[in-house]
């Protein structure tokens, strides 16, 4: 067992708050998870071993924009980074410099166990989602890697469960490297029993017009810890992040979202919704870093949390940084709990107070559950969450 350090906030803020970082004990052992993939036939895969990352802050020393020589602009640097490293660097994992939520140390303990990265390539418009079930049972861990070509554009839904009974952790990493123009829809669902841990981390490297949207849903474990990282180096590449979350009982949960813009007129968006209630804490870190070069950005962030009982833990700590003047930032958080006249007129009607928390914790994951691209998967969550699939036209309101 050893203790990592991940989800470290950019800029760190009081030390004394215990919010920069979360502190996490993995075992050493990390067998590979039991997994079910379903995908088109088009799509090419193979594996390659999972590799650490050296440099301190990310990326290998000899990468582009790293050394003492001038800095290439944001276009070259992502042309160069989506292709290979310089040829002074062997790299035996293509995406080891892609940069994650997490963090560094969760490369170093993949890479440590010993665990291998499934690539899923994808070299034009695949016509159906790729699905990637994940059932932990165990301490087990998963590497993957999404390399997009030009153009390209995909779905991949990935559905992470723990048997309720089961305990030990268990840890996703997926990262996507997206060239010029490419698009891809990530939805991650997470869900666990009480003794679990799950740990889910995401990274993306996007070239010029590339755009990533992530959707997660998270309902449940003792310990869940979410990372998202989007490297926007391309001109005009995108990144759109949808959170909801519902934490109960005991739970902890604790995320890190960041958009790092590098490239010029990139575009970012980063909304959460969820619900906290008895005795559970959630953190989440939700930042914009407007650096240098990214004239044009904007950036948006926003956290809507409806904490139901006074024992529950919210800390939100939203987080815009900028070297660049050209730019727009907006960030914000709204957090309260339900509205009295709103509970009377519910009552009023004949609901009891677990219907009308019901009913308000289901709205907010409705609202990201309509985002999800794929009917099957809606249906699946309407089932388990119980009541009607959100309706199509919800969607489209969504979207809009």
């Amino acid at each position: 067992m050893k203790t990592r350090t991940i989800n470290h906030l950019p800029a760190p803020t009081w030390r004394w708050l215990k919010m920069n970082e979360a502190s996490l004990v993995l075992p050493s052992a990390l067998p590979a998870a039991a997994c079910e993939v379903q995908a088109p036939a088009e799509l090419r895969t193979d594996a390659c071993p999972v590799e650490a990352v050296p440099a301190a802050g990310g990326r290998h020393p000899d990468a582009p924009g790293t050394g003492a020589e001038a800095e290439p602009s944001a276009d070259a640097q992502a042309g160069s980074r989506l292709a290979d490293a310089p040829a002074t660097v062997a790299k035996a994992d293509p995406f080891a410099d892609v940069e994650t939520g997490c963090g560094a140390a969760l490369d170093e303990a993949l890479a440590g166990a010993g665990r291998e990265r499934q690539v899923l390539h994808v070299d034009g418009r695949l016509g159906e989602p790729v699905r990637i079930n994940l059932r932990f049972s165990g301490d087990s861990a998963s590497a993957y890697g999404v390399e997009l070509a030009p153009e390209s554009e995909a779905v991949l839904i990935m559905d992470e469960a723990a048997d309720g009974a089961a305990s030990g952790t268990g840890v996703v990493q997926t990262k996507i490297l997206a060239g010029r123009g490419a698009s891809l829809t990530l939805v991650q669902v997470l869900r666990a029993g009480d003794s679990f841990t799950l740990v889910n981390d995401v990274g993306a490297l996007c070239g010029e017009g590339a755009a990533i949207k992530v959707v997660h849903l998270i309902l449940g474990g003792g310990r869940v810890y979410q990372g998202c990282r989007a490297d926007l180096d391309g001109d005009r590449s995108r990144l759109q992040a949808d959170v909801g979350y519902r934490v109960r009982g005991s739970e902890i949960l604790d995320m890190n979202y960041v958009a790092c813009h590098r490239g010029r007129r990139t575009e970012s968006g980063i909304r959460a919704a969820g619900v906290l209630r008895d005795q559970a804490s959630k953190l989440f870190r939700g930042t914009i870093d407007l650096q240098k070069g990214c004239a044009g950005a904007v950036g948006n962030e926003q956290e809507d949390v409806l904490i139901i009982d006074e024992t529950a833990a919210n800390r939100t700590i939203p987080l815009i940084l900028c070297s660049e003047e050209d730019v727009v930032g907006n960030h914000g958080a709204t957090i309260g709990r339900p509205d009295e006249d709103m509970m009377f007129y519910m009552a009023s009607r004949g609901m009891s107070e677990e219907e009308i928390y019901a009913i308000l914790s289901r709205a907010r994951l409705d609202a990201v559950i309509r985002l999800i691209p794929d009917e099957e998967t809606r249906q699946a969550l309407a089932r388990e969450l119980g009541g009607q699939e959100p309706s199509e036209s919800g969607k489209e309101e969504a979207d809009d």
